[in-house]
């Protein structure tokens, strides 16, 4: 057995995929170093909401974030807090919005795709590629669909009673 493979295991996590809408749009009107800023303080009021329902950011990808709720610490509850920080990140950013318009004549808004799944997880927060596996993929394409936020059937499954929500038709 290889060290490496002290480190990873099968888990169940819930992931969070969250990309900027119309900030495209703000980069091409702004100076790269305003866009930078602006997107760093994004950033750090989305972080901060991930980490205070227990999540760990994986990584960021242009103006998207992915946060990871399971690894490298297990809350039964993990689906949950997975969705609750997705409001929160929603509802900062809507109070961040006036600033914005004032400031970049821009309203911007937040897609979110949630899902739950197996992967093969680093069991060390210090290591990149925390998660491997379809569902990083998933949570990513149902952020693409949303006009909110969007959970994987999976993750539905888990908070059935918790959700008020409506099927989408289409196919991910």
């Amino acid at each position: 057995m290889d060290s490496r493979s002290l480190h990873e295991e099968r888990k169940l996590v819930t992931i969070v995929f969250a990309d900027l809408v119309k900030s495209t749009e703000l980069a091409v009107r702004q100076d790269p170093e305003q866009m930078r800023g602006l997107l760093s303080a994004f950033f750090e009021e989305m972080a901060q909401q991930i980490q205070i329902f227990g999540g760990t950011v994986e990584k960021y990808a242009g103006d998207a974030i992915m946060a990871v709720f399971g690894v490298p610490r297990v809350h039964e509850d993990d689906a949950e807090r997975a969705v609750r920080a997705a409001f929160a990140m929603q509802e900062t950013l809507a109070q961040l919005n006036p600033t914005f318009e004032q400031e970049y004549n821009i309203r911007l808004a937040l897609r979110v795709g949630i899902a739950t799944g197996e992967v093969v997880a680093a069991t060390q927060e210090t290591r990149e590629f925390m998660v491997n596996g379809e569902v990083a993929t998933l949570a990513a394409r149902l952020q693409s669909v949303a006009s909110g936020i969007v959970v994987s059937e999976e993750t539905h499954r888990h908070l059935e009673p918790l959700l008020e929500s409506k099927r989408l038709d289409r196919n991910i």
